[in-house]
């Protein structure tokens, strides 16, 4: 048996349609039917644009004034440096017209503001609230919000901006190489530090520009400055989640692989 879920986020109830829900999750679920896993070894690999929004969200602590204050961000001391390629974006905006949550000031009175944290694969600034700001001589960035207790530093919208491939046609483009779907055991298999990461996926195996049949029980592994430089296209299908992270799916020219 195979298991899926799905979220759907609306701002009004009609918008709702439990159907369509319903079809999206059974879909996904009986598209894995017969999985196995591939071959151990480097595959180009294709991230939905769900998985590449969960990955984000993994790893957006290293774009944080508060870790860089810990020492524990791989961006320290890379302001202005390229670190990802130029194909890559990262923007914070509190008012993108398609997510969930529009936020005009932060939990500390500060004027939220739509800011390029990775503007073509240049690192530009950390995110601060009053506290980091004032650590390193700059201004907050209106991203000071509540964590349980105390004022954090998180984004506001925080997604890679689209490029202009479909994901059907970076499946088209692809000779052998992987298309990922699902992903688990993020929190426990990446190191923000370092950005290493070893990751168990789901998804379909493409060959000759087609997908060909289901794959499961793999693990993907990588660095995750060395993969957003390794880029090979970026799709046009932005999706921003309900918790206000977003990518679209990207095409990246390598990754470690290891399956049977």
């Amino acid at each position: 048996s195979k298991s899926a879920f799905e979220v759907d986020v609306v701002n009004l109830f009609e918008d709702f349609d439990i159907e369509v829900l319903a079809e999206k999750v059974a879909s996904k679920a009986l598209d894995l039917l017969g999985a196995e896993p591939v071959a151990s070894k480097s595959y180009p690999v294709i991230f939905e644009n769900e998985v590449m929004s969960s990955i984000l969200a993994a790893f957006q602590s290293v774009f944080s004034g508060e870790a860089a204050i810990k020492k524990m961000t791989l961006l320290l001391g890379k302001e202005k440096e390229q670190i990802m390629s130029e194909k890559i974006t990262i923007s914070d905006d509190p008012f993108r017209d398609e997510a969930k949550i529009i936020n005009n000031f932060d939990d500390e009175g500060v004027a939220c503001y739509a800011k390029k944290v990775v503007e073509k694969g240049v690192f530009t600034q950390f995110l601060h609230n009053l506290k980091t700001a004032k650590y390193f001589k700059t201004t907050s960035t209106g991203n000071g919000f509540k964590q349980g207790t105390y004022t954090g530093v998180s984004g506001t919208n925080l997604f890679i901006e689209p490029g202009d491939v479909a994901k059907e046609d970076m499946i088209s483009s692809t000779k052998e190489g992987l298309l990922i779907t699902q992903v688990a055991g993020l929190h426990s298999g990446l190191d923000p530090i370092s950005g290493n990461f070893s990751i168990q996926a789901t998804g379909f195996l493409i060959e000759e520009g087609k997908v060909s049949r289901p794959v499961n029980l793999i693990v993907v592994s990588g660095n995750f400055l060395k993969m957003m430089s390794d880029v090979d296209q970026v799709g046009s299908d932005l999706k921003i989640d309900y918790s206000g992270v977003g990518a679209p799916s990207i095409k990246f020219a390598s990754l470690n692989v290891s399956g049977k």
